[in-house]
């Protein structure tokens, strides 16, 4: 993927590679899972389950595996949240990438 955005010169197609790049670093499935989990009041239960490892004795992830989802590593997460809430997508682009 990295030798053919050097080769693309139409923007367009550049920025769609791009794109590709980046959501072919996660599982869609995942997002599917949220969906799927999220109750009446827009909130998910049950996600944990004590000694749910019955060897270990450790928390079990149940339906989405929270556990496993990346840690923030942005600096001013309420900034970008705030941007992408109101459709500035150019400035969280510019302030993010």
């Amino acid at each position: 993927m990295k030798n053919l955005l050097e080769e693309v010169e139409d923007e367009e197609v550049k920025v769609m590679l791009q794109l590709r790049q980046e959501l072919s670093k996660t599982s869609v499935r995942k997002y599917e899972a949220m969906e799927r989990a999220i109750c009446e009041d827009n909130r998910i239960r049950g996600l944990l389950q004590f000694y749910g490892a019955s060897r270990t004795g450790r928390w079990a992830g149940r339906l989405v595996q929270v556990q496993n989802l990346p840690q923030n590593k942005l600096k001013d997460l309420e900034l970008a949240r705030n941007l992408l809430k109101e459709g500035n997508y150019d400035l969280l682009n510019i302030l993010f990438h």
